[in-house]
C-alpha cells in the first residue's frame, strides 16, 4: 500500500494545480490507500478523457453503476442526483493498482494533463 500511496501522490503532484480538475482530497487525520485515483471534471468529461487518453494516459469514466441501478436492488431504487450526476458526468480516475509508471511516466501523464487542459479553455 505504501508503494502505491507513494506512486499516486506522485502522480498527482505531477499534475498540479489543473482549472476544472480536483483531484482526490485527503482529509488531516485520515489516509487514502488509491485503490484507484479519482478525479472530478466540473465539464466535459468526454471530451477532456477521450483526450488525455489520445495522449497515451489510460483513464476510466464513471465508476462502477450506483448500486440502486442494479437489478438487485431495483426494489429500493429511487433518485440520487449527486451520485448520478459524478457517476454520468464528473468522475474520472486513473486505475492506480494496474501500472506501475516510471518517473519519466509520471511527468508524461502531468505534462498531458496541463496539454489538455490548456486546449479545453
Amino acid at each position: 500500500v505504501a508503494g502505491r500511496v507513494a506512486k499516486a501522490e506522485a502522480i498527482i503532484a505531477a499534475i498540479g494545480d489543473v482549472p476544472g480538475v480536483r483531484p482526490p482530497i485527503v482529509r488531516p487525520g485520515c489516509r487514502h490507500v488509491y485503490y484507484t485515483i479519482p478525479f472530478l471534471i466540473e465539464e466535459n468529461r468526454l471530451w477532456f478523457v477521450r483526450a488525455l487518453k489520445a495522449e497515451g494516459v489510460p483513464l476510466v469514466e464513471g465508476y462502477v453503476d450506483p448500486l440502486y441501478r442494479l437489478p438487485a436492488f431495483a426494489a429500493y431504487a429511487r433518485p440520487c442526483p449527486v451520485a448520478e450526476d459524478l457517476h454520468d458526468r464528473r468522475l474520472f480516475y486513473y486505475e492506480n493498482c494496474a501500472y506501475d509508471p516510471t518517473p519519466e511516466q509520471i511527468r508524461q501523464i502531468g505534462e498531458a494533463f496541463r496539454k489538455v487542459a490548456e486546449q479545453m479553455l
